[in-house]
């Protein structure tokens, strides 16, 4: 509390328990209390000196509180052992539930054990079978971004296969770090202005800039669209290189977007395009232990069998765009958060804690 500097009288504080319906042998009728606080002066004018004086002989209600305290203890303590005692030869159904929780628990356990032996390749493929399979169930009831606007629908319907791969080229290179709803947008004004080779190396670098404006990093990326027509035309005759390795010399052209292109324009799956989404889902899964998106590829290509390759992106990127978010993933409507590292760290281990806690 804080007093004014002048302040020398005597401070009468009046405690009132207005909820107080019991007579208490410590209060007055009025339920009320006087205190009496006398404060003195100090040298530097601060109350640092107090006397207290208590109307009522204080050590004898400090007794008496204690022993209130020590009887309320030991009726808690007694409470709890009989409900204990009442657990153990309580409801069988109760007891049943709670058997099959613990089991749950340790097969769950058992099951991220076996993620971890990053050598067991066979036990590695068949757990992430298990919730793979489950994450294909489950997209088979949502309607995700990357359904209606993902690279594979946004290049033009034409008989001419070279403007249609690189169209595809075009469109997987202004997805990276960029919502499909945005890249589907910008391409319709790259189409309406003419997407073909001859045509972008005919357009202004500012005009470009403003056709693709709403892409990430859209400044470079007008420069490396420029850049990746000239070498189209000059190496390839407008058409796009057709492995993975040439894919990957293109200015702006990562392994993920070079095994997009692959899969999309040219049908071939000679990698796994691993994404931000896929990189996520792979390590909240424990299917992968890695820090880049790089690594994740590398890991999962040596477990996941090739003919899953192809649709492992697609599949993973709604999964990722609907349910399980970067932020605020929708866990409740999950069906595989058994098997999820990020709902044990962030759901079950923090309730545990905190019944810990509160049972403490």
């Amino acid at each position: 509390m804080k007093f004014h500097q002048n302040f020398k009288n005597i401070l009468i504080v009046n405690l009132y328990f207005l909820g107080m319906d019991k007579s208490s042998k410590y209060f007055t009728p009025n339920r009320v209390k006087k205190i009496q606080i006398k404060y003195e002066d100090s040298p530097n004018k601060q109350y640092n000196n107090i006397k207290k004086n208590i109307i009522k002989n204080d050590n004898d209600i400090l007794n008496s509180q204690h022993k209130i305290d020590s009887e309320i203890k030991n009726e808690q303590h007694d409470n709890i052992e009989e409900e204990g005692n009442n657990h153990k030869m309580g409801d069988p159904q109760k007891s049943d539930r709670t058997k099959r929780k613990l089991i749950k628990s340790e097969q769950n356990d058992e099951v991220t054990k076996n993620f971890k032996n990053e050598n067991d390749t066979e036990t590695k493929k068949k757990m992430f079978l298990i919730t793979y399979n489950k994450i294909k169930e489950m997209r088979k009831n949502i309607d995700a971004p990357v359904d209606k606007y993902g690279c594979h629908m946004l290049s033009e319907k034409t008989d001419d296969l070279k403007i249609f791969r690189f169209q595809t080229l075009i469109s997987c290179l202004l997805s990276s770090r960029t919502k499909d709803e945005v890249t589907a947008m910008v391409m319709d004004r790259l189409k309406k202005h003419g997407l073909t080779v001859e045509n972008i190396l005919n357009t202004p670098e500012e005009e470009l800039k403003k056709l693709i404006y709403g892409i990430g990093f859209y400044n470079v990326k007008s420069k490396q669209i420029i850049q990746i027509c000239k070498i189209l035309k000059e190496k390839y005759n407008s058409d796009i290189p057709h492995s993975y390795e040439e894919l990957m010399k293109l200015p702006g052209i990562g392994e993920k977007v070079s095994q997009l292109i692959l899969q999309t324009a040219l049908n071939k799956h000679e990698g796994i395009a691993v994404d931000i989404h896929v990189h996520r889902i792979s390590n909240r899964l424990n299917w992968v232990y890695t820090k880049n998106e790089s690594d994740t590829q590398i890991k999962l290509k040596s477990f996941v069998d090739k003919e899953l390759w192809s649709e492992l992106n697609h599949l993973l990127v709604g999964f990722g765009q609907v349910i399980c978010k970067g932020k605020k993933p929708l866990c409740e409507k999950c069906t595989i958060t058994d098997y999820c590292q990020y709902y044990n760290d962030n759901f079950v281990t923090k309730k545990k804690k905190k019944k810990e806690d509160h049972s403490e």
